[in-house]
């Protein structure tokens, strides 16, 4: 699943603004609001849709959207310079955002809220399950703590997959 999660990808030739932050943190919202009619959006929940899948996703599935979206970001080596490309990636932790940053040479949006807020957005948005939006945002909010404990702890960065010390 590495493979899949954090692909080895040709270096993109068009302009990537690499769009993070938690489950309802207004990533989406962000791209819709800013990106122009023939900018690039490359979106989980967005190739999901294009497949019929909602935001609970079994294995087999999830597998097979990250390998579209993979497929969709090594294109981006192909697109001209003038091109802009958004890329949505949740990325919790410092480390995993300047993984995909170094990846793309993305110019990196970061949005945050409070906890109460993103849980907040969660229960208002009638297209989320509010179970599985609660469990996603929590889960996103401890890796964000882990990964800056283990920068704190050994003073180094680490890469986004090393399992918790």
């Amino acid at each position: 699943m590495n493979n899949l999660t954090h692909p080895s990808l040709p270096r993109p030739t068009c302009k990537v603004r690499l769009v993070c932050g938690a489950p309802a943190s207004g990533k989406s919202t962000y791209v819709q609001e800013h990106a122009g009619p023939d900018d690039i959006v490359i979106d989980l929940d967005m190739i999901a849709a294009e497949y019929g899948i909602g935001r609970n996703r079994r294995a087999g599935e999830l597998e097979r959207i990250l390998a579209d979206r993979n497929r969709r970001l090594a294109a981006l080596a192909y697109q001209q310079p003038e091109q802009i490309a958004w890329v949505i990636i949740s990325a919790p932790g410092q480390s995993q955002r300047q993984w995909w940053r170094d990846m793309l040479g993305a110019e990196l949006i970061f949005l945050t809220a409070e906890p109460r807020e993103l849980r907040r957005r969660a229960l208002a948005d009638p297209s989320r399950d509010k179970r599985l939006s609660m469990k996603l945002i929590d889960k996103w909010l401890f890796q964000e703590q882990l990964d800056k404990n283990r920068r704190e702890a050994l003073n180094v960065e680490v890469t986004p997959w090393e399992p918790a010390l």
